[in-house]
């Protein structure tokens, strides 16, 4: 307890005065000389500088840690797999929710909406911008080509 408050002292008067006048006084105050010099070495030690990280590039499928894009071209293949995703995922999900919520057409529809706004969310607030920038433009082209099938299913 002694030494902490050995430490406490001087980092609060070293600017104040000199370390021999407040080492005099620790000793008139009848602290062991040995807890004021391992004191005043403590203080004494140079702080160690913080690097700063590097801008290491992330690996593509890296979904874990937020993106530090270092060119165009990996914006640009974030925003490609983000629009092919954009297209895929909604298709995989309706074949999968037929499945499990065939006779709940209303809720099959919900759920498919509601993960894949998360998707974007996830995508766009928290990781890799570009992704969910490519999974929104696939949005209303997704719509178009399904409003063409259903002409196309409609019309044979």
């Amino acid at each position: 307890m002694a030494k902490k408050y050995i430490i406490d002292y001087l980092k609060e008067n070293k600017d104040k005065f000199p370390l021999y006048m407040l080492k005099k006084k620790l000793l008139g105050a009848g602290y062991p000389e040995g807890e004021i010099d391992e004191a005043i070495k403590i203080l004494q030690q140079p702080i160690p500088e913080v690097l700063k990280p590097e801008r290491v590039p992330a690996k593509f499928w890296d979904f874990r840690h937020k993106k530090i894009y270092l060119s165009r071209k990996e914006k640009f293949l974030d925003f490609i797999f983000g629009f092919l995703i954009g297209i895929a995922i909604p298709w995989l999900l309706n074949l999968l929710m037929r499945l499990i919520f065939y006779p709940l057409g209303f809720f099959r529809i919900l759920f498919n909406l509601i993960f894949y706004l998360a998707l974007i969310i996830y995508f766009l607030i928290i990781k890799r911008g570009y992704i969910s920038f490519g999974m929104i433009l696939s949005l209303p082209l997704s719509f178009v080509f399904s409003i063409i099938l259903l002409l196309f299913k409609f019309l044979l």
